[in-house]
C-alpha cells in the first residue's frame, strides 16, 4: 500500500483529501506547514507528495529545497495548489516536481484516480490540467 503525505494547511481540504485517498486505501500523513512536513517525511517516507505551496512558517518550494528530492529519488511530488505561474511551476519542476496540478481544476475523485496513475506507472501520465 502506497504512503501519501498531504501537505496543506485548511483543515476541511485536508479531510476531504485523506478521506478520499484512504477511501482509495492509501495510508495518508497530513501536514499543515513545510515544516511539519519534513519532520513527518523524515519519519514515514512517502511514495507520493501531495504539495501545495502557499503554506505558513514554511512555503511549498522551501520544503522542495530542505526536503532535496535529489536524496529521495522514489518520491514523486505533485503540487497541488490554486497559485498559476509559469515562474512557479517552472521553479517546482527544477526541484523535482513531477506535476503541477490547479486544485480547482479536480474533484476529489479525479485527484485519487490521477494520483493512483501517477503511482502505478513506470512514466508519469500526462496531465488532465490544461495549463500545463
Amino acid at each position: 500500500m502506497a504512503r501519501i503525505l498531504v501537505v496543506e494547511d485548511y483543515a476541511n481540504l485536508q479531510l476531504i483529501y485523506r478521506e478520499a485517498l484512504e477511501t482509495a486505501k492509501y495510508e495518508v500523513d497530513v501536514a499543515g506547514d513545510g515544516i511539519d512536513a519534513l519532520e513527518i517525511a523524515a519519519k514515514n517516507e512517502p511514495d507520493l507528495i501531495l504539495l501545495d505551496l502557499l503554506l505558513p512558517h514554511m512555503g511549498g518550494l522551501e520544503f522542495l529545497q530542505a526536503y532535496d528530492l535529489k536524496k529521495h529519488p522514489a518520491v514523486k511530488v505533485v503540487v497541488f495548489s490554486n497559485l498559476y505561474s509559469p515562474n512557479l511551476i517552472e521553479g517546482a519542476k527544477q526541484l523535482g516536481v513531477v506535476y503541477y496540478l490547479t486544485k480547482a481544476d479536480f474533484t476529489p475523485q479525479e485527484l485519487v484516480d490521477f494520483v493512483t496513475k501517477v503511482l502505478n506507472e513506470k512514466t508519469p501520465p500526462k496531465s488532465p490540467d490544461s495549463k500545463q
